[in-house]
């Protein structure tokens, strides 16, 4: 039996927990991650020299291409600072994964939602 590992985690201006996280030797590099960001906020003149300070999309998106390369990357936008969101999202794509492949068990998941935006 083929044993996959999902993992789904939020994301924000920091991503060092992703590299933490797909490090873990207890549920191994995942075959699928999904990366549950916020849209990127419009940038005030102020903020534009800050590097992809609000850009959350953007961040989510670099973040893809640079990991791609070991596990396939799925980007959910969220509404970050609403519970119910990340919630929905995370419940949607459990149950997309189990429709699509019906060998997958609770235990193939890991659900971090410890990072994110704040």
């Amino acid at each position: 039996m083929l044993i996959l590992v999902i993992h789904i985690m939020p994301i924000g201006q920091e991503i060092e927990h992703v590299y933490e996280a797909i490090k873990d030797k207890q549920f191994g590099s995942p075959d699928k991650l999904y990366l549950l960001h916020s849209p990127n906020q419009k940038r005030k003149a102020s903020l534009k020299s800050k590097n992809h300070l609000g850009q959350f999309k953007t961040i989510a998106e670099n973040l893809r291409e640079e990991l791609k390369k070991i596990s396939e990357v799925n980007l959910i936008e969220i509404n970050a600072f609403n519970m119910n969101s990340i919630w929905d999202a995370i419940n949607k794509i459990i149950k997309n994964e189990f429709e699509n492949d019906d060998s997958l068990t609770l235990p193939d998941f890991a659900i971090n939602v410890t990072g994110g935006t704040n």
